[in-house]
């Protein structure tokens, strides 16, 4: 995970989408009330996911990203 004063000098606005059913980082919740809690990033939880969203969740994916820009 990145330093607090990190994530707060970031210029433009951010996505960040981790899988409810991540298995590389060991707390996904936590990870997306971290990232909300700065203005500038969008966190979402992709339900009934792993870590490789792409490939299950493709659908999901495009459509936040597109909701995103």
């Amino acid at each position: 995970m990145f330093e607090r004063e990190v994530l707060e000098r970031l210029p433009p606005d951010m996505l960040v989408l981790i899988g409810e059913q991540e298995v590389v980082y060991s707390s996904t919740k936590k990870a997306i009330e971290d990232a909300s809690s700065f203005s500038k990033i969008k966190a979402k939880l992709i339900s009934n996911c792993p870590h490789c969203l792409l490939a299950e969740q493709k659908e999901v994916l495009d459509r936040l990203i597109k909701e995103f820009l």
